[in-house]
């Protein structure tokens, strides 16, 4: 089907428009939002997998964060190009 966006990694959704970001959850790929775990080094480690994507197929990503605590200790996440991060909090959309 001409225009149809596919993708064969696991978790990654298509928003289904030709050249639209592709969409992460981020429970998928290891961040728990519990409000006790550190999610820093899954986090990291999922923009670091990301951004490696953007590079070689220009196609930006988005995770999302469905509602939680999520809780990012003991070091910075590097963030890289092509990755945004959305989430939604209680009661409100998501943003950026």
């Amino acid at each position: 089907m001409p225009g149809r966006v596919t993708s064969t990694a696991p978790g990654v959704r298509p928003f289904g428009v030709a050249g639209a970001p592709l969409l992460c959850n981020a429970r998928e790929h290891g961040l728990t939002g519990d409000g006790t775990t550190n999610d820093q080094p899954a986090l990291a480690a999922l923009v670091d997998r990301l951004g490696k994507a953007f590079a070689a197929d220009g196609r930006a990503r988005v995770i999302y964060c469905p509602p939680g605590v999520y809780m990012i200790r003991d070091a910075a996440t590097v963030w890289r190009s092509g990755v945004s991060l959305v989430g939604r909090g209680r009661g409100r959309p998501a943003s950026c």
